[in-house]
C-alpha cells in the first residue's frame, strides 16, 4: 500500500528579551496530506534567581506523521503498517536551570490531547508480529525530569526519567507504551586515553493486546545494564570491551520477544 504522508510546517513567531524575562509567541502553520493546520505556539520563562531558577511554561500544537520510519525505530517487529497523522495539544510548565559550568537540570508537567495515538496490537504468538493501531484521542499527563552533570571532558553523568497518566476511554490501556522510564548514564574520559561508560535503563511492564483472542497481558517491568571500556592504544589503533544486559533480563520489551542474557563483547579499532 502507499504509505508515503505530504507533510510541510513552518513556525513563524516572535521573541521578546528583555533582563531576566523571556517570552515566544507564534502559530504553527501545517500542510498535512493536502489539509492546512493552524495552532498555537508560545512559551515564556523569568530568571528568578539568574541561571540558577527559571520557571517556564508554554502551549504548543501540531501535528506527528507517524511515518513507517517513525513507528518502526519505537517497534521493530510491526508487520502491518497503516499511515495516521497525530495531532497534539499540549500545555505544559515547569523548572530548569544551573550551576556554575557542572549541573543541569530541568522538571517539566505537561497535559494535553492527542489523537491517532499509535499503540501496538501483536497478531499471533510464534513470533508475534505488530500492526499499528490508532486510539482516536487520549489526555495525556506527563511528568519529566532531567539532571546533568559534567566536569570539563572527564566526566559526564545524566539521569533522566518520565512518568505518565494516560485517560483513556474504557479503561483501556495504552498498549506497547511504558508508563514510566528511568535512564542513567555515565561515561570518564582519561585523557582520551581510556575511556570507561555505564548504562542503566528501567520502564515499567508495558500492555500488549492480542488481536487473535482480544487478550490484554501487562508485562513485566525491565531493568538493563550494560558496561564497557575503550582503550586508545595509539593514535590509529585502540581496543575495546562491553558488557550488556548484565542483569540478564530474559525479555525485550516487546511481547514473546526473548533477548540474550549477559553479552560480552570485544574488538580492535583501526583508525585511518
Amino acid at each position: 500500500m502507499d504509505t508515503a504522508i505530504d507533510y510541510f510546517s513552518i513556525l513563524p513567531n516572535y521573541e521578546y528579551r528583555k533582563a531576566k524575562l523571556f517570552l515566544k509567541a507564534g502559530v504553527n502553520l501545517e500542510i498535512v496530506d493536502g489539509g492546512f493546520m493552524v495552532n498555537p505556539v508560545a512559551e515564556g520563562s523569568y530568571e528568578v534567581i539568574g541561571d540558577y531558577l527559571i520557571p517556564y511554561a508554554g502551549i504548543f500544537g501540531g501535528s506527528s506523521p507517524n511515518t513507517l520510519k517513525e513507528v518502526s525505530d519505537v517497534n521493530p517487529f510491526i508487520a502491518y503498517y497503516a499511515p495516521a497523522t497525530s495531532e497534539v495539544l499540549e500545555g505544559y510548565g515547569g523548572v530548569k536551570g544551573s550551576y556554575g559550568n557542572n549541573i543541569s537540570y530541568n522538571a517539566r508537567l505537561s497535559y494535553g490531547k492527542q489523537t491517532n495515538v499509535p499503540f501496538y496490537h501483536m497478531v499471533g504468538e510464534n513470533p508475534s508480529l505488530f500492526t499499528t493501531y490508532y486510539y482516536y484521542e487520549a489526555m495525556v499527563l506527563r511528568f519529566r525530569m532531567e539532571v546533568g552533570y559534567k566536569q570539563s571532558e572527564r566526566l559526564n553523568l545524566l539521569v533522566s526519567g518520565e512518568t505518565s497518566s494516560w485517560d483513556l476511554d474504557y479503561d483501556d490501556e495504552p498498549i506497547g507504551i511504558p508508563k514510566s522510564k528511568l535512564s542513567f548514564s555515565a561515561n570518564y574520559n582519561i585523557q582520551n586515553k581510556i575511556i570507561f561508560t555505564g548504562d542503566l535503563f528501567l520502564q515499567s511492564g508495558a500492555f500488549a493486546f492480542n488481536e487473535t483472542d482480544s487478550v490484554t497481558t501487562q508485562m513485566k517491568g525491565r531493568i538493563d545494564v550494560n558496561l564497557g571500556a575503550t582503550y586508545n592504544y595509539k593514535k590509529n589503533i585502540g581496543f575495546w570491551v562491553s558488557l550488556n544486559n548484565i542483569t540478564a533480563s530474559k525479555q525485550r520489551e516487546w511481547y514473546n520477544y526473548p533477548t540474550y542474557g549477559l553479552v560480552a563483547m570485544g574488538g580492535v579499532l583501526l583508525k585511518f
